[in-house]
């Protein structure tokens, strides 16, 4: 039996390995093929989230997004992942989105400008998320969830 084994995400070790060397050929190309799949996955979803982003802030009446205290930890992950990339990390501060299969759900989390309406401007970004995300990453959107934290009363106090 030679080293090269055959390997297809979700297989399981051959039964017949011939001793170590047939078992660590299969790992070695088990953990590279697991990684190739999650280095997709996390590109799919960095697009995702930055042309989320892009969209919601270009809604009327968002007045920026606000990243939670998840979304502040991130920021060392997103150092990381420069560093391995060698690519910019995108501006995706206030965005989550998750991969589950072949759709993405999305989370948004944004203040809101002052004298606009919560519920038309929640709306607005729901509506505008989904074909960006879609014609970006070729994937369906399933849910977008719109959270206001806060509203920014600035420009009507000026």
């Amino acid at each position: 039996m030679s080293n090269e084994l055959p390997l297809r995400r979700g297989d399981a070790p051959p039964d017949d390995t011939h001793g170590p060397e047939g078992l660590s050929a299969w790992s070695a190309s088990a953990a590279t093929e697991s990684n190739a799949v999650t280095d997709v996955e996390i590109d799919i979803e960095v697009t995702a989230a930055a042309v989320a982003a892009t969209a919601a802030r270009a809604t009327v009446g968002v007045a920026r997004l606000q990243p939670g205290v998840w979304g502040l930890v991130q920021k060392f992950s997103q150092q990381m992942w420069e560093r391995a990339t060698g690519k910019t990390y995108p501006d995706t501060a206030g965005v989550e989105v998750t991969l589950d299969g072949d759709t993405i759900a999305v989370e948004v989390t944004l203040v809101l400008h002052g004298g606009y309406q919560a519920a038309a401007v929640a709306d607005a970004v729901q509506q505008a998320v989904p074909p960006a995300v879609t014609a970006a990453t070729g994937l369906a959107v399933s849910t977008v969830t719109v959270r206001i934290t806060d509203i920014d009363l600035t420009p009507l106090l000026a």
